[in-house]
């Protein structure tokens, strides 16, 4: 199990591309980012070599966590444990985390200035989860109620907009945007 689980971090590594002499030499820096933890799980890197992902060191339960080379990990606890999906280059970090009052998991957008802030919780809304954030700060992931799953959209401006779903199934998510 150690084996497989430092596989998938050696997959978190930076890679930088420099041009010598008219060729592309590719370069693999490759860091051990969660030594310390039986169980770590990145999810997503950035362009600055940041890496989001989840652990569980404390007490058994998932917690997101942010890492890079200038700082240790960091932890994510303004609404309890959870798991961080995706980063931007700007060091937004998006996610789930489970939310008052009943503790089901909600999407979340974390930043150096603000924190983290309930992004997923809207009337009707069950469970939601954010997973990927581009450079304008547009969140996707999935929301669900007692008879769907819909992927949604997530801007500053606009909040939570469901998106509905294909061919009038019952569960769709959103990945990447």
């Amino acid at each position: 199990m150690r084996k497989s689980i430092r596989i998938v971090l050696l997959m978190a590594a930076f890679v930088t591309a420099t041009a010598q002499a008219g060729a592309q030499t590719i370069s693999f820096s490759l860091t051990e980012v969660c030594a310390s933890w039986q169980y770590c799980k990145p999810q997503g890197i950035n362009a600055n070599g940041q890496v989001v992902g989840y652990t569980d060191p404390i007490n058994g339960a998932q917690h997101a966590f942010l890492w890079d080379n200038a700082n240790p990990i960091q932890f994510f606890q303004d609404l309890g444990p959870g798991i961080a999906k995706g980063i931007n280059n700007s060091g937004q970090v998006v996610g789930g985390s489970p939310a008052p009052p009943y503790g089901f998991p909600s999407a979340f957008l974390w930043d150096s200035v603000h924190g983290m802030q309930n992004i997923g919780s809207t009337f009707g809304v069950l469970i939601s989860q954010a997973n990927a954030i581009n450079r304008s700060g547009q969140v996707v992931g999935y929301l669900g109620t007692s008879d769907y799953y819909h992927p949604f959209l997530w801007d500053s401006a606009n909040g939570m907009q469901d998106l509905g779903t294909l061919a009038g199934g019952t569960i769709n998510f959103a990945y990447g945007i």
